[in-house]
């Protein structure tokens, strides 16, 4: 049974029209932001999303998990750092192991290209992550902000725990190493 599961790897502008259906239908039964779904199709098709990496595992050629990685330019500390935000991984089929496949091959992903990974998470996900071999850091936690132009809401998003895999620039390292906070160019991905 096992050999009739395989890792499929696109291009964000080289998915069809049900992989992008299934993304978004996807996105909208695991995540309480995503309520619609034209907006999330339409999503789909914005520029950072067609530079992304999307990650299928299949079972019998049906998507039962999902990831992306979205290329990330962060400035900190004076210096530009590139680096891939780990995003919208979801089991559509849970409790068979797809989402510890589907990690892992993000994570052979960025291991090849010596690139951090960097994503964020809720409470309930930590011991998924740690056990897939991510590290789920919470001193991170409140480091990270998008400026939503509203300070509340702002506070609100920087609660989750960070998640990464990392590359060769260290860049948690460093951000460990310090109490500075770091702008975001988009909203928590």
């Amino acid at each position: 049974m096992k050999n009739q599961i395989k890792v499929e790897i696109k291009k964000g502008d080289k998915l069809t029209k049900k992989e992008i259906e299934t993304i978004a239908k996807a996105n909208i039964d695991n995540f309480i932001t995503c309520t619609d779904l034209k907006k999330e199709l339409n999503s789909l098709k914005n520029s950072e999303s067609k530079r992304s990496t999307f990650f299928f595992v299949k079972d019998r050629n049906k998507i039962v998990s999902l990831g992306q990685l979205i290329p990330l330019k962060i400035k900190y500390l004076g210096k530009n750092y590139n680096l891939f935000g780990i995003s919208n991984m979801i089991s559509i089929k849970k409790g068979k192991g797809y989402g510890k496949i589907l990690v892992q091959a993000m994570k052979d992903f960025l291991i090849k290209r010596q690139k951090t990974g960097l994503g964020f998470c809720h409470k309930g996900n930590i011991k998924f992550y740690k056990k897939s071999g991510l590290i789920v850091e919470g001193k991170l936690k409140n480091r990270f902000f998008y400026d939503y132009g509203d300070s509340k809401e702002n506070k609100e998003a920087m609660q989750d725990f960070v998640l990464y895999y990392e590359g060769k620039d260290k860049f948690p390292t460093k951000v460990l190493k310090t109490k500075s906070l770091i702008q975001i160019p988009c909203e928590h991905w």
